[in-house]
């Protein structure tokens, strides 16, 4: 179960998407001691996710990252058209590539990626399954009426809202779907390992 639809909890917790929130982003040409040119960018995306942490929620503050529309290639991978929900778990390479990139490879290629064993791939991404509570899109690209959303655990922005106070204060009403509590540690792995990757210039040194 990817939601928990019949017990939500009244409050905000980690992974909620929520809706009526506004984020923005400054952007500038190049950083400058000095006086800097910058534009602001707005965000209104019709879902966000929040990504802060459940007991840290208040203080007029919550992490977001806006609900975005999935990559049309992945379809092209059929384990991924099956479920794109796969792309949020470990995998073996052979499951990341399609049929074709994967019989590119030559067989020490496959060998070697093959004992690597599963790990996670895409390692930006976390997909959201479809829901009636949000509406899906027709793709262009592929003809298919989609409903699967991703966050990107590049684009996490800071929002203020008055209304959050943490605990129950929060505007419950702004709540549309949480994640069952198995969907939710699995976003929580992922966005773990996503910050806590050693560098490879940490490894070089080592």
């Amino acid at each position: 179960m990817f939601y928990e639809l019949e017990h939500p909890d009244e409050v905000f917790t980690f992974g909620d998407v929520v809706k009526g929130l506004v984020c923005a982003s400054s952007v500038i040409d190049s950083p400058n001691v000095g006086a800097i040119d910058y534009k602001i960018d707005v965000i209104q995306s019709g879902y966000f996710v929040i990504m802060t942490p459940c007991c840290s929620i208040g203080e007029q503050s919550l992490l977001l990252s806006p609900l975005r529309r999935v990559n049309s290639s992945w379809f092209n991978n059929p384990y991924f058209a099956e479920d794109l929900t796969h792309i949020n778990t470990q995998m073996t390479m052979q499951q990341a590539l399609p049929p074709e990139g994967w019989r590119k490879l030559t067989y020490r290629e496959q060998q070697e990626r093959s004992e690597a064993g599963p790990i996670y791939r895409y390692l930006e991404y976390f997909i959201y399954a479809p829901n009636e509570r949000i509406l899906g899109y027709f793709d262009e690209k592929t003809g298919r009426n989609i409903g699967h959303y991703m966050i990107d655990f590049r684009r996490i922005h800071r929002a203020g809202c008055k209304e959050v106070q943490g605990g129950t204060q929060v505007p419950i009403n702004a709540k549309v779907l949480q994640l069952s509590v198995e969907t939710r540690g699995n976003l929580k792995d992922k966005l773990c390992y996503y910050f806590s990757r050693t560098p490879d210039e940490d490894l070089c040194r080592a």
